[in-house]
């Protein structure tokens, strides 16, 4: 667009001089004829006439010339500039015309395929420097270029002097010829060499957590069974004691071994409970559910080591909420289970609290529960941790307390799974209250 304005200004400048210098010359000639009658003085004033009209060309000229010097080296220094950045410029920069010849380059682009100037000369960007399995690719990206107009953007190889490859993406643009044919393309590399290696070490990595989930997953049912097989012996000789005549010592002995084989059978369940689920393996089952039913059961297991620490328990279902809804009995009961007994744990007094509510933020049928006890407590700094494997509060209470940490985080994961959340609000010495929410249908009560 640019040489046909400056052609059309160059005719515009030709014509305006001709039509003066045509006028000049006539209109002068005739004031001349009219004004002047002595056949000398007009002559003289002819040959001045002349001279005036070729001094005005001359600075014309001169004028002209100079405006078009001064343009042209404008154009030559922004050029040269132009040029100079690229050359400078960490970005490699390439010019590729339709014939597959190579135009400009800087060095950053010479430094990233490793040829040199005269072997560029000799190649060809769309045969050559590109490997047979990536043509077709930019073959596509291209023809999208022309028959949108739109920048394109695409990854591809180049192949290297050594032989070697090197991973590339391409950001290409176009240039058209003043009649609208296609210039040559120009196109912005980047080296994308560390990204690709960092995907490769990320893949390897994954499959190597991947392989170490599975070998996990099997090393715990291995080791399930295990230690199952001594714990169902050590039960068996628990109950048959229980029938023999014992001292007092000894009972109180053997209620040390039941409690503790009733421990460690809890935490090999948890274990495997938290590898199915991380393995994916863990699957729900949505049955029929009776609150009050589950609340009652859920009193009796725990009224016992309640009443042993002066603990009152105190169950609530608000009326809002249906009895009868569908959810996963068994991993519900494992939550609430878990929450009761860090509530009796961490409690040496006052009421543990179990209630269920509709949340009423919430647009859908949304159950909210809560666990809430008067006891020991947790500082902020340690509640952001608390759902975390193998976390508690504080270490002083491990040796207060028995447990593992695996309680909370085993929670948090089981409610997660059945599409809900948990979280819990706290204060030190006051006591703590743990919430969660599960999604349900609602059932009829005599389904």
């Amino acid at each position: 667009m640019n040489g046909i304005a400056n052609r059309q200004a160059a005719l515009r400048v030709v014509v305006t001089y001709c039509l003066f210098g045509i006028a000049w010359i006539l209109l002068s000639d005739t004031l001349v004829n009219r004004l002047v009658a002595d056949p000398d003085f007009r002559h003289w004033i002819s040959i001045l006439k002349g001279w005036f009209y070729v001094g005005i060309t001359a600075l014309l000229l001169y004028l002209l010339i100079r405006r078009e010097l001064a343009m042209r080296e404008a154009v030559e220094e922004r050029a040269l500039q132009f040029a100079q950045l690229l050359e400078d410029s960490s970005q490699p920069f390439v010019v590729g015309y339709p014939d597959g010849r190579i135009g400009l380059y800087n060095r950053a682009f010479l430094a990233l395929t490793g040829y040199s100037a005269e072997d560029i000369a000799k190649l060809e960007w769309a045969g050559e420097l590109t490997p047979a399995e990536w043509q077709p690719v930019e073959a596509a990206a291209l023809e999208e270029l022309n028959r949108t107009g739109m920048p394109v953007h695409y990854e591809k190889e180049y192949l290297r002097k050594d032989g070697s490859r090197v991973p590339v993406h391409l950001f290409v643009h176009r240039k058209l010829r003043d009649n609208g044919a296609l210039h040559y393309y120009y196109v912005f590399v980047n080296d994308i060499s560390e990204q690709k290696r960092q995907e490769e070490e990320l893949h390897k990595a994954r499959v190597a957590a991947e392989v170490a989930a599975q070998a996990k997953g099997i090393f715990l049912q291995t080791m399930s069974h295990e230690l199952r097989t001594p714990l169902n012996g050590i039960m068996g000789g628990i109950q048959l004691l229980e029938w023999e005549p014992l001292s007092k010592n000894a009972e109180e002995y053997l209620d040390m071994v039941r409690e503790c084989t009733k421990n460690l059978t809890g935490l090999i369940t948890d274990i495997l409970d938290m590898a199915d689920i991380e393995s994916g393996a863990l699957v729900l089952t949505d049955q029929l559910l009776h609150l009050p039913e589950l609340f009652v059961s859920l009193e009796r297991l725990y009224s016992h080591a309640a009443e042993k620490k002066g603990l009152k328990l105190v169950f609530n279902i608000d009326g809002a909420v249906s009895e009868s809804v569908a959810a996963d009995r068994t991993r519900l009961t494992q939550v609430l289970s878990a929450l009761l007994s860090n509530a009796c744990k961490f409690s040496e007094q006052g009421t543990v609290a179990v209630m269920v509510k509709l949340d009423e933020v919430s647009p859908r049928k949304i159950l909210l529960f809560s666990v809430q006890d008067e006891g020991i407590g947790i500082a902020e700094e340690q509640r952001q941790r608390i759902f975390d494997l193998f976390i508690q509060a504080d270490g002083s209470f491990t040796r207060s307390y028995e447990g593992t940490g695996l309680g909370l985080a085993l929670c948090k994961r089981l409610v997660e799974l059945m599409g809900g959340r948990i979280w819990l609000e706290s204060t030190p010495g006051k006591g703590t209250t743990v919430w969660f929410t599960l999604p349900v249908q609602e059932k009829a009560a005599s389904a």
